[in-house]
């Protein structure tokens, strides 16, 4: 008798997820592998690049819904997601975010934001959504 596969922790599949996500965008936003910072347009190869989120997930984070929003996602250089949290960085990502999506789109996920985790289910299926891709 085979003994049922045992599911990874909901933490393991976030984490997993997330990896396929911010691949996809990082690679998304780099034509020929080369992309601009959203908040300092420094040239980057995509591997080089973090997925930075416009709005932070905070509590919850790989499980929260607006971290997976591809509006909210965007290619930036490791110094403006990590360590840049100046005005001026702020102020050039959310530029960005008006022109490219119009101020609508920002009130929206600041409201995703605040709609809850995602359940197993729903990571499971951006996963392998992910994963075909």
């Amino acid at each position: 008798m085979k003994r049922a596969k045992k599911k990874r922790s909901i933490k393991s599949l976030a984490n997993a997820t997330w990896k396929l996500f911010s691949e996809g965008i990082r690679y998304g936003e780099a034509a020929g592998g080369i992309g601009q910072c959203v908040s300092c347009s420094k040239h980057l190869h995509w591997k080089e690049g973090h997925a930075g989120h416009f709005i932070h997930a905070g509590r919850g984070g790989k499980r929260n819904r607006v971290s997976y929003d591809e509006r909210n996602v965007h290619l930036q250089c490791v110094g403006c997601n990590t360590y840049d949290q100046s005005k001026v960085s702020k102020i050039n990502y959310t530029l960005y975010m008006i022109k490219r999506y119009g101020e609508g789109v920002v009130d929206e996920l600041k409201q995703i934001k605040h709609q809850g985790f995602l359940s197993r289910d729903e990571l499971e299926e951006i996963y392998e959504r992910l994963k075909r891709a």
